[in-house]
């Protein structure tokens, strides 16, 4: 019987200890891995929304549909390492929403683009926009 509390202790001391790694990983990892730096002058600034229109065309070169595209950032990370940032589409009297992460750092600005389906393979062609610094 001593042997089975003994090995209980070790199974929920392991776990006890297992979770707390993992709360340090989740609500502390970014300051951990040092990228919560701030950026001074960012080129995207937390809560600020910028709006962009696209227009599509068809090969008689006749426009067929305009959609506004908006980049709202968000003061929260994102996956550790990123800041929140949303895409918001307006298309067809409707809206899609899509949250993901872009980094601004001292070293870089990278930008996750939006997935929306006729933007998708549109953007595969520079799948993640980002700029290596000092440019």
């Amino acid at each position: 019987m001593k042997k089975f509390f003994k090995i209980l202790g070790i199974i929920i001391g392991s776990i006890v200890a297992l979770l707390i790694l993992i709360g340090i990983v989740v609500f502390g990892g970014s300051y951990l891995l040092n990228a919560k730096k701030e950026v001074e002058n960012p080129v995207y600034p937390p809560d600020k929304t910028w709006t962009f229109t696209a227009e599509f065309y068809d090969t008689a070169n006749k426009l067929t549909r305009t959609d506004t595209l908006k980049l709202k950032t968000i003061n929260q990370r994102f996956m550790l390492t990123q800041n929140k940032i949303k895409w918001i589409l307006n298309s067809d009297n409707k809206t899609i929403e899509e949250t993901t992460g872009m980094i601004e750092n001292e070293k870089r600005l990278w930008i996750h683009p939006p997935r929306f389906d006729d933007y998708f393979e549109f953007t595969e062609y520079s799948a993640f926009p980002e700029i290596r610094r000092p440019i």
